[in-house]
């Protein structure tokens, strides 16, 4: 997994262009011992007092960190509220279905259940 990491940059999409490159190897640093999802990334090459006390700090204050979903409530919606500009003078043009496979459709349907579980995203209707 490290060399995925050490190869990992920022891209646009569309254009295919690099837009960040990697500049220094990172080492996972778990955060709480009791659950090893909690992690972050460090750069190698800190002064070793350095890392010490910027991992004890990070440490102290796990509680800042959003791990999941749940952990997040009460996030003012006009901060991550996403609209779709569409005119009422168009006509809505339905868009073929994609087939998943049954493992990727399952993840999918998981996945959209958890967030609409925890309010991170709703239903909308739209007047035709």
């Amino acid at each position: 997994m490290l060399a995925m990491d050490e190869q990992m940059q920022t891209m646009n999409i569309e254009e295919r262009r690099v837009l960040a490159e990697l500049i220094e190897v990172l080492e996972d640093v778990p955060l709480d011992e009791s659950n090893l999802k909690k992690f972050t990334r460090i750069g190698i090459s800190m002064k070793e007092e350095t890392k010490q006390d910027l991992v004890k700090f990070l440490r102290r204050s796990t509680n800042i960190f959003a791990w999941s979903h749940e952990d997040m409530p009460g996030i003012d919606p006009s901060v991550i509220t996403h609209r779709l500009n569409v005119s009422s003078s168009y006509k809505p043009v339905r868009q073929k279905k994609i087939v998943f496979t049954p493992e990727r459709d399952n993840a999918i349907k998981e996945e959209v259940h958890k967030l609409i579980t925890t309010e991170f995203i709703r239903e909308v209707y739209y007047p035709n």
